[in-house]
């Protein structure tokens, strides 16, 4: 493990539980350039996840996460920040939210395999960038059929924050922040989430 690389991340390791939400903010050009284009500061959304049950485990920390390639899948949250090329930021869930950690965390685990939803996530970039003019705005360019795949719904398919929005919905039906805030789409994107009211102020940890 490369420590200098990780030294943000190991000071504050211990304190990140279930539930707790990362923030990813990748170098390479076409994630900048999506960034740019949607104003977000973030392209990325994963959760936490401590097995605390399993004594080997114990002091691991996990991440899930709805990734392009492989869909929704567990990973070692070490191994990721080490060969990861960017910034990762890390939001802990407000103390009143520890009563639903164990929910979380049993919602994370049952969305494990779920293939990545590449239809809702260029369907909810474009209505951030047109608005609810999307529909006619493709169409008008003669992309009728594009226009109607991206507007398809799979209910076993999620894009990054889609899958961690739901995972908070699902554990407790009273997120005080629901996807108004982005009024352009029904769903999040990575820069919306924390904006959720349910997480405390972000700390760098990569």
């Amino acid at each position: 493990m490369n420590n200098g690389k990780l030294s943000k991340y190991e000071d504050c390791k211990d304190k990140m539980r279930t539930g707790d939400l990362l923030q990813w903010r990748e170098s390479c050009w076409y994630f900048w350039l999506w960034r740019l284009i949607t104003r977000s500061k973030v392209n990325h959304s994963s959760m936490v996840l401590r097995l605390r049950e399993y004594k080997e485990f114990e002091r691991k920390r996990f991440t899930t996460e709805s990734r392009l390639l492989g869909g929704t899948v567990l990973n070692r949250l070490s191994h990721r920040l080490e060969h990861y090329d960017g910034e990762v930021y890390w939001y802990p869930l407000k103390d009143d939210w520890d009563l639903y950690r164990e929910k979380i965390g049993e919602q994370m685990l049952e969305r494990i395999g779920i293939p990545f939803d590449v239809a809702s996530g260029l369907r909810t970039t474009l209505r951030r960038l047109f608005g609810a003019r999307c529909r006619k705005v493709g169409e008008s360019m003669g992309l009728k059929a594009i226009v109607s795949w991206i507007n398809r719904h799979e209910q076993n398919e999620v894009f990054c924050s889609e899958y961690c929005y739901w995972v908070y919905e699902e554990s407790t039906r009273n997120l005080p922040n629901k996807p108004e805030m982005n009024k352009l789409s029904e769903l999040p994107l990575p820069d919306d989430m924390e904006n959720l009211g349910i997480f405390e102020k972000g700390e760098r940890i990569l």
